[in-house]
């Protein structure tokens, strides 16, 4: 009777693991999601061209207005930007002829260093003419 009792107690325990497997495999039946038909109505459109436009008459000016000069008098030899172009500080605008300010600053030299030759005759005679001075006070009082 007791291995009557052991087998009944392992049929008893392995009927239960089936029917937790089998309740966690099928516990939940899928739901059924029945389609619904909408009713809608079709209707033809016909296509057509929209010609309507607006004409404005006004002057266009901009937010700001800002003047472009160089710091010194020459020609313009290129400019760098294009009409309509957006620039920041620092961009190079335009560019001077170079030539006519090298010659301008070519006699800009040489008039200085004439001028200072004559200061130096100009010291020098001065020098001498006060030396002669000197000279003929200095007698005049002996």
């Amino acid at each position: 009777m007791k291995k009557y009792k052991k087998w009944l107690i392992a049929g008893a325990v392995l009927a239960a693991v089936i029917v937790v497997a089998v309740v966690f495999v099928n516990g939940k039946p899928e739901p059924v999601i029945e389609p619904k038909v909408a009713q809608v109505r079709v209707l033809a459109i016909n296509s057509a061209i929209n010609e309507e436009y607006a004409k404005y008459i006004g002057i266009i000016q901009p937010l700001e207005l800002h003047q472009a000069t160089f710091s010194t008098i020459g020609t313009i030899e290129a400019v760098h930007v294009k009409e309509g172009q957006r620039v920041k500080k620092g961009d190079v605008l335009a560019t001077l002829e170079t030539e006519s300010a090298q010659i301008s600053l070519s006699n800009a030299q040489e008039s200085l260093e004439a001028a200072r030759h004559q200061r130096a005759e100009a010291s020098a005679l001065m020098r001498a003419e006060e030396s002669a001075y000197l000279d003929v006070k200095r007698r005049a009082s002996s």
